[in-house]
Order: C-alpha cells, then sequence, then structure tokens
C-alpha cells in the first residue's frame, strides 16, 4: 500500500510538472498557430531551428502574452511561401501570421493589427559587376517573388522589361547570381540584409522606393478581445522599444525602422518649425504639437527635410 501511495504522489507530481513547464497543457491558453515564411531575414533556419527578426518578435510577443493565457506556436517548422501562408490563414489552417504587407484582398479574409510592426522600402539589387551597364539597359529581366505585394507594385525601370517570378527569395538570388536575371526587385528587410552580408558581391539600385509596412495578420476565426490582447502587447513592444533593437541586433538600421515611427517631411519656417543647431534637433510651435498627439497614440515623429518643391 506504502508503495502504491507513493506511486500515486510521484504521478501526480509528474503532471503537475508537466502543466507547468508545457505551454500548450496550459489550462484555459489559447494557442494560435502559425507558419514562418521562406524569406530571410524575417524567418531562417538554424540547426534544424527557426530564427529570424520575426521569429524574435513572437517570442517576445509570447512573453507579453503569457499573462493573458495566450500563445503563438508553429504549425511546423517548414518554411513557407506567401501564398501558402494567406491560403491557411483563409481556411484557419493557422490563426496568425508576424510580418505581412497590407493588401485590400488580404483584408476580405484576414485581420491586420495596429500599430504597423515595421516600416521598410521597395528595393532593387543588382550585381556588382553589372552597375555601370545597367543604366544602358534597353531590355531588363527583373526577378519578383510570385503573389506578394511588391510584386504587384513594379515601377519601370528600363525601356522594356519582362517579369521573371520566383518562389522564394533564394531562387531569385541563385538567379541573380548565374546572370539569368538582371534585377531583383523585393522589400528593403531581405535585400538589405543580403546585401549588408554579400562582402560587395551586390548593389542597391538607385530609383524608385516606394514605402510601406509589415503587420501582424489573424484570421477572422480569432476573437476581437484576443485581437485587443496581441495589440496591446505589441504597443508595449514599441515603447519599450523593443522592435528597435531587433531591428538592430540584425543590421537593418538603414533599411527598416519601427513602425510606431512617423517620418514627417517638413521645412525651416520660424516659428513653426526649424531646426536647432545646438540642440541638434527639430523645434517650434508645430514639432512640439505633433510630438504630443503622436507621442499619446503611441508613435514616434522623425523629421526629415528637403527643398519646399521636393517636398
Amino acid at each position: 500500500m506504502c508503495m502504491k501511495r507513493m506511486l500515486k504522489v510521484v504521478f501526480k507530481s509528474f503532471i503537475m510538472f508537466a502543466l507547468f513547464f508545457t505551454p500548450s497543457l496550459v489550462v484555459g491558453q489559447k494557442i494560435l498557430y502559425t507558419y514562418a515564411q521562406n524569406a530571410e531575414p524575417k524567418f531562417m533556419l538554424s540547426g534544424g531551428n527557426i530564427t529570424g527578426l520575426c521569429h524574435d518578435i513572437i517570442q517576445k510577443l509570447n512573453e507579453e502574452l503569457r499573462s493573458q493565457a495566450i500563445r503563438i506556436e508553429y504549425k511546423s517548422k517548414e518554411l513557407k511561401s506567401s501564398s501558402e501562408i494567406f491560403d491557411a490563414l483563409s481556411k484557419n489552417e493557422i490563426q496568425i501570421f508576424v510580418g505581412a504587407a497590407y493588401s485590400k484582398q488580404r483584408e476580405s479574409y484576414t485581420t491586420y493589427l495596429q500599430p504597423p510592426l515595421y516600416g521598410l522600402r521597395e528595393m532593387f539589387l543588382i550585381n556588382s559587376s553589372d552597375v555601370m551597364r545597367f543604366a544602358e539597359k534597353q531590355y531588363a529581366k527583373i526577378g519578383v517573388i510570385g503573389s506578394t505585394v511588391t510584386s504587384e507594385s513594379l515601377p519601370t525601370i528600363a525601356p522594356k522589361q519582362e517579369v521573371i517570378p520566383f518562389k522564394n527569395i533564394n531562387d531569385a538570388i541563385k538567379a541573380l547570381e548565374r546572370k539569368e536575371i538582371d534585377t531583383v526587385f523585393y522589400s528593403s528587410l531581405t535585400l538589405g540584409y543580403m546585401l549588408k552580408n554579400s562582402k560587395g558581391k551586390f548593389e542597391a539600385l538607385k530609383g524608385p522606393s516606394e514605402k510601406y509596412y509589415h503587420y501582424i495578420v489573424l484570421s477572422k476565426s480569432v476573437g476581437k478581445d484576443v485581437v485587443a490582447k496581441i495589440e496591446t502587447a505589441l504597443e508595449k513592444l514599441h515603447k519599450n522599444g523593443v522592435l528597435k533593437a531587433l531591428i538592430k541586433k540584425y543590421g537593418l538600421d538603414g533599411y527598416v525602422v519601427p513602425g510606431n515611427v512617423i517620418e514627417i517631411l517638413t521645412i525651416d519656417w520660424k516659428p513653426y518649425e526649424w531646426y536647432d543647431t545646438i540642440k541638434k534637433d527639430w523645434v517650434g510651435v508645430d514639432v512640439d504639437v505633433v510630438r504630443a498627439v503622436l507621442s499619446k497614440m503611441g508613435y514616434k515623429p522623425v523629421f526629415i527635410t528637403f527643398p519646399w518643391p521636393r517636398c
């Protein structure tokens, strides 16, 4: 009897241990499943494990959401394409994705959270050996990633151009290296990261560059209470400078800005706004008002000056 009683105690202790240390088994916890995208450095595989900027964001979100009994988990460790991920969201196969560009069509079956994760730009990447010749090209083969927002907003950079879609960025970069295409058009997040780590192999093509944002998106099956809790967690990450630190961790400072940063064009026009050379910052009546309002909204203004006609 004594042995039987001891076994019961050990079994109960094991169950309590498992419940405490296994998040998925916590009673009442809401699990939101996600996939990792095949797009460096948002998501990457290292030793069979998922890493990357958006993976790190997920981990930080889970820390904030622990007290709300909400957790984000991967459905699998396989890297998916953008089209596969949004197809899974539409079918409720997964409930959340971290790092999605906005499109009206996607918004019809998903919920976009505010504020954005980060701001980025469109970008062209070319082989360094082709820089001098590229401006003279009358016909250009441009690699894009199929079914992405950037692939649908390709600007004109040559009198004649052919668009060649690829399933993922790695395939596009390999084609660029083999000179099967002349340039790759994608986000500054991914191409900036590759440019930074290319050791001079690639260069950015100077040309049209539209700014856009990446967001957290949820399937329509996720309730409003959960949406609100995740948005609150995201606001905290911005307020505490977590997103800014993660962007810096991957060396993306020059290519990506936190989503709560609002870039504002202005000119020197006292007393409304002017650049104080002593404080080395923008000051003035308008500047004070804008800073105060945006701060209450959870945003941070960054003032940029251009000549008035360009503004």
